[in-house]
């Protein structure tokens, strides 16, 4: 399978040079192909979300190299922002909707953004309602909609972008096998609540 996510030699710390130096990631590799799912449980400030976000494109690592769908991310913040809208989606515990917009226009913004036509965007913002079962509540605003509903139009936007890697949020592992079986029709094993999980999800283009 393709490789679509790929960090080589990431090194990330904080407070370099003074005495509270905190070394977080040290020569990190990690590899993700189309179509795998990669689950990363570690305790609480042991790095997960610094892998997240580096991975994320989110922050920059000190050094080692991102490499996503074969593009390699660099220290420009309008190329990562490029690079991130057009292969990266999350998954947040909350929703994150637009409240003042429909369900349609919060999947419309993104895509208008990037210079989509708007009647190109409609049509794929119908068909990605329709996939997750709300083409009839396209019109409604997110508290017009119930949580599982309001959970699954934040999903309909994630697919907009043309992705080549989907890191998922940090949660507590009782609720992050559900999202992610969710998301991708598998299902992560149930353990302590007192570790956290890390989900990648990578997808084919």
């Amino acid at each position: 399978m393709s490789e679509v996510l790929a960090l080589r030699g990431v090194s990330k710390g904080y407070n370099r040079g003074k005495p509270n130096e905190i070394s977080v990631l040290a020569g990190l590799d990690l590899s993700l192909s189309a179509g795998e799912l990669v689950a990363l449980e570690a305790p609480s400030g042991s790095g997960k979300s610094t892998l997240l976000h580096i991975a994320g494109l989110l922050d920059t690592a000190d050094a080692g190299q991102v490499i996503i769908d074969g593009a390699e991310a660099t220290k420009s913040d309008r190329q990562r922002t490029g690079l991130r809208r057009a292969t990266l989606g999350f998954v947040y515990q909350f929703h994150h909707l637009l409240p003042e917009f429909t369900a349609l226009e919060n999947i419309l913004l993104p895509q208008l953004s990037a210079g989509v036509s708007r009647a190109a965007a409609t049509k794929r913002a119908m068909g990605l309602l329709g996939e997750v079962g709300l083409e009839a509540r396209a019109t409604h605003r997110p508290a017009e909609l119930s949580g599982g509903e309001q959970q699954r139009a934040a999903r309909a936007g994630l697919w907009v972008a043309t992705r080549a890697a989907m890191p998922s949020r940090r949660t507590r592992r009782k609720s992050a096998s559900k999202t992610v079986s969710e998301v991708s029709g598998s299902r992560l094993p149930v353990g302590s609540s007192a570790r956290s999980t890390l989900g990648a999800l990578a997808t084919a283009r």
